[in-house]
């Protein structure tokens, strides 16, 4: 009995220690396999970078031949056209936010999509380590695919005015999704990839706000931007939100001016993250809850081991 107690506590001591990287291991095979898919079927990859219809300055119209005949030539014409006129309908009627995590709904009509799961595309965050489809509608489906594209705010194609809010798990049943959301630093990039091509972000303000505020979501005139959006702290259930706003960044001249203005705005005196008024400072414990739990993850099955061989010692000790 006590060699079967034994064999059953060094079993559950390895279960613990290779959950995360199993459920880690489970989430990318998923993942990788929707994704592969979604490049199969739409012909696109991470080496289209940004060879969007909408690859121009936010300044500027897209008014020229070329860009009028890529217009022509575009696959999935009618799903384009209606993410585009729901973002022009954000900007000429406004957003109905309450609670910008509530917003599940799919306002576009999905049906020319290629995918059978509804992945409109994918995001790449090299810094996270994270690759994850992308869904429209936070639901609790699409959240737990991967992430998800928050409705009343801009669809994923990029455009003047826009400002897509993407949410995703802080950690979902074992697996990261965006966990490690606190690696991002202002300058971090983002690549969004949808089935007309691949565009890119940087990262130029970071900062926790309360629930409610949804100001944070908003679309910001003439700006071409992504928020990312995730509970914090980390196991905290919601408590408040963490955003990284990360701006387009088309070619080199772009991204020169982003990092010109995260420079001229940086402050010497204060940390990468802010804190909306009405978020008390000082609840910033994720990176330690996060260590607490690698910890806890190496040492129980430790324990276990040597708990295990002290009863196998005095077991063996009796019998002499």
């Amino acid at each position: 009995m006590r060699k079967l107690l034994g064999i059953l506590a060094i079993v559950f001591g390895v279960c613990i220690y290779l959950y995360p990287a199993y459920q880690k291991w489970t989430l990318d095979s998923g993942t990788d396999a929707i994704i592969r898919n979604f490049e199969k079927e739409y012909g696109v990859d991470e080496n289209t970078e940004d060879k969007s219809v909408y690859k121009t300055p936010v300044d500027s119209k897209i008014d020229t031949k070329d860009e009028k005949e890529k217009k022509k030539k575009m696959k999935y014409k009618n799903l384009y056209k209606e993410m585009k006129d729901y973002n022009d309908n954000l900007i000429k009627n406004g957003q109905k936010l309450v609670d910008a995590w509530s917003y599940s709904q799919t306002p576009v009509n999905l049906d020319e999509l290629k995918s059978k799961d509804g992945a409109i595309g994918y995001i790449d965050i090299p810094d996270m380590d994270v690759k994850l489809p992308l869904y429209i509608g936070a639901s609790e489906k699409n959240m737990a695919l991967g992430a998800a594209v928050l409705s009343e705010t801009s669809m994923p194609i990029g455009g003047e005015s826009t400002n897509c809010v993407i949410s995703g798990h802080r950690g979902y049943r074992g697996a990261p999704y965006f966990k490690d959301i606190e690696l991002l630093k202002k300058g971090s990039k983002v690549y969004i990839t949808n089935p007309w091509g691949k565009l890119t972000y940087m990262a130029y303000k970071i900062e926790v706000v309360s629930p409610s505020d949804v100001s944070s979501c908003l679309i910001q005139g003439g700006e071409d931007i992504i928020t990312l959006l995730t509970c914090h702290p980390y196991m905290s259930h919601g408590r408040f939100r963490y955003l990284v706003y990360c701006k387009r960044c088309e070619d080199k001249k772009t991204e020169t001016e982003i990092v010109d203005m995260i420079e001229k705005n940086k402050d010497e005196s204060s940390e990468n993250l802010s804190y909306a008024a009405d978020v008390p400072v000082g609840n910033d414990y994720s990176e330690m809850i996060i260590k607490v739990e690698d910890f806890l993850r190496i040492t129980v099955p430790i324990l276990i081991f040597i708990l295990v061989g002290i009863m196998w010692y005095r077991g063996r000790k009796s019998r002499k």
